[in-house]
C-alpha cells in the first residue's frame, strides 16, 4: 500500500512583485513606467497612483520635472520621485522578473510486504518470510532557479534533496555485519541535478551546456512527480540505469510540432562500478569530486507526439566505459581490452 502528497510550487518574479504592487502581476508580463512609479511610492512610504478615497488627495506630476507627487499616508506632505530613482527601479524591476523561481516536493507513506532486511539479496532465503512494515519519507524536495539574460540567453537549475537531505545518522552497514554506524551523512543527499547556461536560436535549434540530464529512458529525461503512475520512481529503470541520470556535457535539442529531439556528448561511464545487483546503476558516480573523463559517451532521444496525450519515445546511449578511472593497471593483461557500453529503449 502506498500513499503519496505532491507540493509543487512556482513563482516567478517575486522582486518584481514588490517593485510592482501597484499593479497586477502576471507571469511574462513586463511592468511599465506608470507600475513602477506605483511601486516607487509603495517603498516610499507613499501610496499607489490612484485617489486617495479618505483624504480626497489624488498623485499628479510635477509640473516642472515631470515626476509624480504624492501624499505621505501619515503627514500629508507631498512626495517627490526623481527622474534617477524611477530609472533605477525601472531597471530592478525588469532584472526581478527575469528571474523564476519554482519546486516540488513529495510525502510519501508505504506498507511493504518484502523485507528490506540489509542482508535480504545476500541470503534471499532467510528473509522470504519476514513481516510487513511501514515507512515514511521524503523522496524528493526540489528547487528550481532560472534567469532569462534576454537575446535567447537563460540559466535553469534544479537542487535536489533527497531522503530528507545529509545529516549525523546513525545507518546499519550490510558490508559490515549489520554494524551500526555513525556517520556525518545519511541515506539521503543533496545534489545539483541540473544547472546549464542555454543558448536558444529557434524552437527547433537550442544549445545548452552544463549538469544535464541524460534523456535516456522513460524516467530520466520525465522525472517528475506528475510524471509517472507509482508513488516511487519505476523499479526496473531505477535499479538498473542511474536515475536521476545527470552529468556534465554538451546538448543540441529542438521541438517540431509533432517531433522532439536531443543529443547530448558526455562523459562515459566507469566499469568498475559495474555490478550484477544493479548493472551499471553506479557507474554514474564517482569516488572523486569530479567525474572522470578519459573516455566519452553519445546520447540521443527522439519524441513523438502525433497521438494527443500521447508521447512515444526511442532512445539510445554509447559510451567507451572501460579504463575511465584514474587507477593504472600493474598487469598487462588489459593493455589491448575495450568495453563499450550500448543502451536502448
Amino acid at each position: 500500500m502506498n500513499l503519496r502528497l505532491i507540493l509543487i510550487t512556482s513563482a516567478v518574479a517575486l522582486l518584481a512583485g514588490a517593485f510592482n504592487a501597484g499593479a497586477q502581476y502576471k507571469p511574462g508580463h513586463r511592468p511599465d513606467s506608470t507600475e513602477i512609479e506605483g511601486g516607487t511610492a509603495l517603498l516610499c512610504g507613499g501610496e499607489a497612483p490612484a485617489n486617495d478615497a479618505a483624504s480626497g488627495a489624488s498623485s499628479r506630476p510635477d509640473a516642472v520635472s515631470g515626476a509624480s507627487r504624492r501624499p505621505d499616508a501619515v503627514s500629508g506632505a507631498s512626495y517627490q520621485a526623481a527622474p534617477e530613482e524611477h530609472k533605477i527601479l525601472s531597471k530592478l524591476a525588469k532584472a526581478a522578473s527575469r528571474l523564476s523561481l519554482g519546486g516540488y516536493g513529495e510525502a510519501t507513506y508505504t506498507r511493504n510486504f518484502y523485507s528490506q532486511h540489509f542482508n535480504r539479496y545476500k541470503s534471499p532465503e532467510d528473509h522470504a518470510d519476514d513481516p510487513s512494515h511501514g515507512t515514511f519519507d521524503l523522496p524528493h524536495v526540489v528547487i528550481f532557479i532560472g534567469y532569462d539574460f534576454g537575446k535567447g540567453w537563460s540559466m535553469q537549475s534544479e537542487i535536489e534533496f533527497e531522503h530528507g537531505g545529509a545529516e549525523s545518522a546513525v545507518e546499519v552497514e550490510a558490508d559490515e555485519s549489520g554494524e551500526y554506524e555513525q556517520e556525518i551523512e545519511r541515506g539521503g543527499e543533496v545534489a545539483i541535478e541540473q544547472f546549464y547556461i542555454q543558448k536558444s536560436f529557434f524552437p527547433w535549434l537550442n544549445v545548452r551546456g552544463g549538469e544535464l540530464v541524460i534523456p535516456i529512458g522513460e524516467t530520466n529525461a520525465h522525472h517528475m512527480p506528475t510524471e509517472f503512475f507509482t508513488v516511487y520512481r519505476p523499479e526496473g529503470e531505477d535499479s538498473i540505469l542511474p536515475c536521476t541520470w545527470h552529468q556534465v556535457g554538451i546538448s543540441v535539442w529542438g521541438r517540431l510540432p509533432q517531433w522532439g529531439y536531443e543529443v547530448l556528448v558526455t562523459s562515459g561511464l566507469d566499469s568498475e562500478r559495474f555490478g550484477n545487483d544493479s548493472f551499471v546503476h553506479d557507474g554514474a558516480t564517482s569516488p572523486y569530486e569530479f567525474k572522470i573523463a578519459n573516455n566519452y559517451a553519445l546520447a540521443l532521444r527522439i519524441d513523438n507526439y502525433s497521438v494527443k496525450g500521447l508521447r512515444l519515445s526511442a532512445s539510445g546511449y554509447y559510451g567507451r566505459s572501460f579504463d575511465n578511472t584514474l587507477k593504472s593497471h600493474t598487469s598487462s593483461t588489459y593493455d589491448d581490452c575495450h568495453g563499450d557500453l550500448w543502451i536502448g529503449t
